[in-house]
């Protein structure tokens, strides 16, 4: 088991590549907070990982909100000890994705605020939690293949990526 006694915050957790995540981390014997703001979909995934044996809490937060993410942070140290590794996964196709022409502001403003934004408090606030912790950490930020290859009506997708 690589990651015993480890504690894993993923962001997205609750479907896909980081519902898959999740598992694999916690099958390596990391205690997993699994963060989605789909609060079902995130506790699907814990409950999966407990009835394997592993251990897991779902915690519902939009990656939006900094006082969310400093909440989640507390939560996921009160429950497992320090952070260890951060999965930054949450991330959006937004609704109306369109070409450059086309594209609404309300669109670009969503996809940003998910991708982007989203991305950075985290970090910010889990890499506090490490440095208070006296420890440091590892940080994943994944991104799709898009972020190399442009996609016609994605622009709002393909730009936070870049």
């Amino acid at each position: 088991m690589r990651l015993k006694n480890k504690v894993t915050f993923i962001t997205g957790g609750g479907a896909g590549i980081g519902k898959c995540t999740a598992e694999l981390f916690a099958k390596e014997g990391s205690a997993v907070a699994v963060l989605d703001r789909n609060v079902d979909k995130a506790k699907s995934v814990a409950d999966s990982i407990m009835s394997m044996g592993g251990k897991a809490i779902a915690i519902e937060a939009d990656v939006t909100s900094e006082s969310q993410i400093i909440q989640a942070v507390k939560t996921t140290v009160e429950n497992f000890g320090p952070i260890d590794i951060l999965v930054n996964h949450a991330g959006v196709i937004p609704d109306g994705d369109a070409s450059i022409l086309d594209v609404e502001e309300e669109t670009i403003d969503q996809g940003l605020a998910i991708n982007v934004k989203g991305m950075m408090l985290v970090g910010k606030q889990v890499s506090r939690s490490m440095r208070d912790a006296g420890k440091g950490g590892t940080i994943v930020n994944t991104a799709s293949d898009l972020s190399q290859v442009a996609l016609a009506g994605l622009v709002t997708y393909v730009t936070s990526l870049a």
